[in-house]
């Protein structure tokens, strides 16, 4: 789409539900940022004027990064899981993204 804005979101580095995403102990070692985070985030998303989000890899995975995945059906339970996603998806819809 032309008019995509597009805004990409390390999921492990981005935010959790709770707030900000501490610092991990070693780079690549997982930090904690979820789904549930960037639903928490949206309405700053949505300021942003982005209309699209484009996720790095969230499947069952081994890394922190998670371009190793296991299972393309399976969102990897670190970042809130299959339910987590939909209701990202559900609630970026309300905004517009």
């Amino acid at each position: 789409d032309a008019n995509a804005v597009v805004y990409q979101i390390f999921v492990d580095r981005f935010a959790t539900a709770a707030g900000p995403v501490p610092e991990p102990e070693h780079p690549r070692a997982w930090a904690g940022g979820d789904l549930p985070g960037i639903t928490t985030r949206l309405p700053y998303l949505a300021d942003l004027g982005i209309n699209t989000i484009w996720l790095t890899p969230i499947f069952s995975c081994t890394s922190y990064h998670g371009y190793d995945t296991k299972d393309f059906g399976e969102v990897d339970w670190r970042f809130g899981g299959n339910g987590a996603l939909h209701e990202l998806v559900t609630e970026a819809a309300a905004y517009g993204i």
